[in-house]
Protein backbone atom coordinates (compact mmCIF):
# COMPACT_ATOMS: atom_id res chain seq x y z
CA UNK A 1 0.00 0.00 0.00
CA UNK A 2 2.86 2.41 1.02
CA UNK A 3 6.41 1.48 0.39
CA UNK A 4 9.40 2.15 1.97
CA UNK A 5 11.13 5.72 1.83
CA UNK A 6 8.12 7.25 0.09
CA UNK A 7 7.04 10.66 0.32
CA UNK A 8 3.16 10.25 2.46
CA UNK A 9 0.91 13.24 1.28
CA UNK A 10 -1.75 11.80 3.37
CA UNK A 11 -3.08 10.18 5.99
CA UNK A 12 -5.17 7.56 5.80
CA UNK A 13 -8.45 6.32 7.59
CA UNK A 14 -9.88 2.18 7.80
CA UNK A 15 -12.80 2.05 5.90
CA UNK A 16 -12.82 -2.39 5.55
CA UNK A 17 -10.11 -4.28 6.01
CA UNK A 18 -6.50 -4.63 7.73
CA UNK A 19 -3.57 -3.73 7.00
CA UNK A 20 0.34 -3.75 8.94
CA UNK A 21 3.59 -1.73 9.55
CA UNK A 22 6.85 -3.20 9.25
CA UNK A 23 10.20 -3.31 8.73
CA UNK A 24 12.92 -5.72 8.46
CA UNK A 25 15.68 -6.49 11.44
CA UNK A 26 19.64 -6.86 10.65
CA UNK A 27 18.86 -9.97 9.95
CA UNK A 28 16.23 -9.38 7.48
CA UNK A 29 13.46 -10.78 9.64
CA UNK A 30 10.47 -8.90 9.23
CA UNK A 31 9.03 -6.51 12.26
CA UNK A 32 5.61 -5.50 12.39
CA UNK A 33 5.75 -3.21 14.55
CA UNK A 34 1.61 -1.86 13.81
CA UNK A 35 -1.60 -3.11 13.32
CA UNK A 36 -4.35 -1.15 11.91
CA UNK A 37 -8.07 -2.28 11.82
CA UNK A 38 -11.57 -0.53 10.77
CA UNK A 39 -11.39 3.19 12.05
CA UNK A 40 -8.15 3.03 12.65
CA UNK A 41 -5.50 6.07 11.24
CA UNK A 42 -2.63 5.00 9.05
CA UNK A 43 0.31 7.26 8.78
CA UNK A 44 0.20 8.94 12.08
CA UNK A 45 3.79 7.92 13.34
CA UNK A 46 5.36 9.26 9.84
CA UNK A 47 3.96 12.95 10.46
CA UNK A 48 7.18 14.31 11.10
CA UNK A 49 9.16 12.21 8.48
CA UNK A 50 9.67 13.73 4.86
CA UNK A 51 9.83 10.07 3.71
CA UNK A 52 8.21 6.76 5.28
CA UNK A 53 10.69 4.78 7.49
CA UNK A 54 8.18 1.63 7.36
CA UNK A 55 6.06 -0.13 4.70
CA UNK A 56 2.47 -0.40 5.00
CA UNK A 57 0.93 -3.94 3.72
CA UNK A 58 -2.44 -5.07 3.35
CA UNK A 59 -3.43 -7.94 5.19
CA UNK A 60 -6.85 -8.46 3.25
CA UNK A 61 -8.89 -6.44 0.89
CA UNK A 62 -9.16 -2.60 2.17
CA UNK A 63 -10.62 0.56 1.75
CA UNK A 64 -8.83 3.22 2.79
CA UNK A 65 -9.93 6.97 3.06
CA UNK A 66 -7.14 9.85 2.26
CA UNK A 67 -7.23 12.97 4.38
CA UNK A 68 -4.34 15.53 3.32
CA UNK A 69 -1.42 15.79 5.99
CA UNK A 70 -2.07 20.00 6.37
CA UNK A 71 -6.06 19.43 6.55
CA UNK A 72 -5.49 18.24 10.00
CA UNK A 73 -4.80 21.35 11.52
CA UNK A 74 -8.43 22.84 10.89
CA UNK A 75 -9.99 19.30 11.39
CA UNK A 76 -8.67 19.65 15.05
CA UNK A 77 -9.28 23.27 15.74
CA UNK A 78 -12.78 23.06 14.87
CA UNK A 79 -13.48 19.47 15.69
CA UNK A 80 -12.06 18.97 19.36
CA UNK A 81 -14.57 15.94 19.65
CA UNK A 82 -12.95 14.21 16.32
CA UNK A 83 -9.49 14.69 17.65
CA UNK A 84 -9.87 13.19 20.87
CA UNK A 85 -11.17 10.50 19.55
CA UNK A 86 -8.49 10.36 16.31
CA UNK A 87 -6.09 10.57 19.22
CA UNK A 88 -7.46 7.89 21.15
CA UNK A 89 -6.88 4.94 18.77
CA UNK A 90 -3.44 6.20 18.47
CA UNK A 91 -2.60 5.91 21.73
CA UNK A 92 -5.05 2.63 22.01
CA UNK A 93 -2.68 0.75 19.22
CA UNK A 94 0.82 1.89 20.88
CA UNK A 95 -0.35 1.12 24.20
CA UNK A 96 -1.63 -2.45 22.60
CA UNK A 97 2.32 -2.43 20.91
CA UNK A 98 3.91 -1.37 24.40
CA UNK A 99 1.55 -4.22 25.93
CA UNK A 100 2.74 -6.74 23.13
CA UNK A 101 6.38 -5.95 23.59
CA UNK A 102 6.77 -6.13 26.95
CA UNK A 103 4.95 -9.97 26.45
CA UNK A 104 8.08 -10.61 24.40
CA UNK A 105 10.29 -10.54 27.55
CA UNK A 106 8.36 -11.82 30.29
CA UNK A 107 5.19 -14.04 29.10
CA UNK A 108 5.31 -17.45 27.49
CA UNK A 109 4.15 -18.05 24.09
CA UNK A 110 0.77 -19.22 25.28
CA UNK A 111 0.49 -16.28 26.87
CA UNK A 112 1.76 -13.47 24.55
CA UNK A 113 -0.72 -15.23 21.16
CA UNK A 114 -3.58 -15.19 24.04
CA UNK A 115 -2.82 -11.64 24.81
CA UNK A 116 -2.58 -10.64 21.16
CA UNK A 117 -6.32 -12.38 20.21
CA UNK A 118 -7.59 -10.66 23.63
CA UNK A 119 -6.53 -7.48 21.86
CA UNK A 120 -8.11 -8.17 18.20
CA UNK A 121 -11.19 -9.65 20.28
CA UNK A 122 -11.32 -5.95 21.40
CA UNK A 123 -10.45 -4.02 18.65
CA UNK A 124 -13.48 -5.79 16.69
CA UNK A 125 -15.84 -5.51 19.83
CA UNK A 126 -15.35 -2.08 19.69
CA UNK A 127 -16.58 -1.34 16.04
CA UNK A 128 -19.27 -3.27 16.51
CA UNK A 129 -17.81 -6.29 14.05
CA UNK A 130 -18.16 -9.72 16.70
CA UNK A 131 -20.51 -11.67 15.45
CA UNK A 132 -22.11 -13.67 18.07
CA UNK A 133 -18.90 -13.59 19.91
CA UNK A 134 -17.10 -14.52 16.82
CA UNK A 135 -14.48 -12.37 15.40
CA UNK A 136 -12.35 -12.22 12.23
CA UNK A 137 -8.62 -13.37 12.59
CA UNK A 138 -7.11 -12.73 8.93
CA UNK A 139 -3.52 -12.92 9.86
CA UNK A 140 -1.48 -16.06 8.99
CA UNK A 141 0.21 -17.74 12.37
CA UNK A 142 3.39 -16.50 10.34
CA UNK A 143 2.08 -12.92 10.69
CA UNK A 144 0.80 -13.34 14.00
CA UNK A 145 4.31 -14.78 14.90
CA UNK A 146 6.08 -11.80 13.08
CA UNK A 147 3.64 -9.43 15.43
CA UNK A 148 4.26 -11.24 18.95
CA UNK A 149 7.99 -12.34 18.24
CA UNK A 150 7.18 -15.97 17.69
CA UNK A 151 8.11 -18.56 15.39
CA UNK A 152 5.35 -20.37 12.97
CA UNK A 153 5.83 -23.35 15.19
CA UNK A 154 5.37 -21.47 18.25
CA UNK A 155 2.22 -19.57 17.24
CA UNK A 156 0.52 -23.13 16.18
CA UNK A 157 1.11 -25.05 19.53
CA UNK A 158 -0.01 -22.19 21.25
CA UNK A 159 -3.27 -22.09 19.78
CA UNK A 160 -3.69 -25.87 19.79
CA UNK A 161 -2.61 -25.36 24.06
CA UNK A 162 -5.53 -22.49 23.75
CA UNK A 163 -7.94 -24.88 22.13
CA UNK A 164 -6.87 -27.75 24.53
CA UNK A 165 -7.64 -25.86 27.32
CA UNK A 166 -11.49 -24.74 26.41
CA UNK A 167 -10.19 -21.00 25.82
CA UNK A 168 -10.39 -20.99 21.55
CA UNK A 169 -12.78 -21.74 18.86
CA UNK A 170 -11.86 -21.65 15.25
CA UNK A 171 -13.13 -21.92 12.34
CA UNK A 172 -11.42 -21.11 8.87
CA UNK A 173 -10.61 -17.28 9.43
CA UNK A 174 -13.08 -17.02 12.33
CA UNK A 175 -12.35 -17.32 15.93
CA UNK A 176 -14.04 -17.32 19.60
CA UNK A 177 -12.68 -16.79 23.02
CA UNK A 178 -15.32 -18.65 24.80
CA UNK A 179 -13.20 -18.11 28.00
CA UNK A 180 -12.54 -14.36 27.64
CA UNK A 181 -12.97 -12.99 31.10
CA UNK A 182 -11.24 -16.04 32.76
CA UNK A 183 -8.66 -15.50 30.05
CA UNK A 184 -7.78 -11.76 30.67
CA UNK A 185 -8.41 -12.26 34.10
CA UNK A 186 -5.29 -14.72 34.00
CA UNK A 187 -3.50 -12.03 31.11
CA UNK A 188 -4.10 -9.59 33.67
CA UNK A 189 -2.65 -11.19 36.42
CA UNK A 190 0.94 -11.16 35.24
CA UNK A 191 1.23 -7.13 35.23
CA UNK A 192 -1.22 -5.54 37.98
CA UNK A 193 0.91 -2.20 37.27
CA UNK A 194 -1.30 -0.56 34.36
CA UNK A 195 -2.43 3.38 35.71
CA UNK A 196 -5.57 4.34 34.92
CA UNK A 197 -6.25 6.58 31.73
CA UNK A 198 -9.41 7.80 29.17
CA UNK A 199 -11.04 5.01 27.41
CA UNK A 200 -14.33 4.19 25.33
CA UNK A 201 -17.31 2.85 26.28
CA UNK A 202 -19.99 0.70 23.72
CA UNK A 203 -18.92 1.01 20.38
CA UNK A 204 -16.70 3.68 18.49
CA UNK A 205 -20.05 5.42 16.22
CA UNK A 206 -22.58 4.76 19.68
CA UNK A 207 -23.84 7.89 21.15
CA UNK A 208 -22.06 7.12 24.50
CA UNK A 209 -18.70 7.42 23.33
CA UNK A 210 -15.35 8.54 24.57
CA UNK A 211 -15.78 8.19 28.40
CA UNK A 212 -14.92 7.13 31.85
CA UNK A 213 -11.16 6.24 33.14
CA UNK A 214 -10.92 2.56 33.22
CA UNK A 215 -7.84 0.49 32.75
CA UNK A 216 -6.65 0.73 30.01
CA UNK A 217 -4.88 -3.04 29.63
CA UNK A 218 -8.22 -4.13 31.08
CA UNK A 219 -9.59 -2.43 27.53
CA UNK A 220 -7.19 -3.94 25.38
CA UNK A 221 -8.92 -7.30 25.68
CA UNK A 222 -12.59 -6.45 27.06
Amino acid sequence: VIGGRTRIGNVFVVREGWLYAHTTDVEGQQIITELFHPGDVVGISQLGCELSTLVYTAATDLELCPFPKEGLRDAFAYHPRLAALFFTFVTLERMSMLDRLRASTSMNPRDRVALFLLQTRARQSITGRLKNEWFLMPLSQQLIGNVVGLSIVSVNRALRVLEDQGHLAREGRMMSLKTYERLAAEVRALDDSRPLTAAMNDGMLTARNVADAVDVLGFNYR
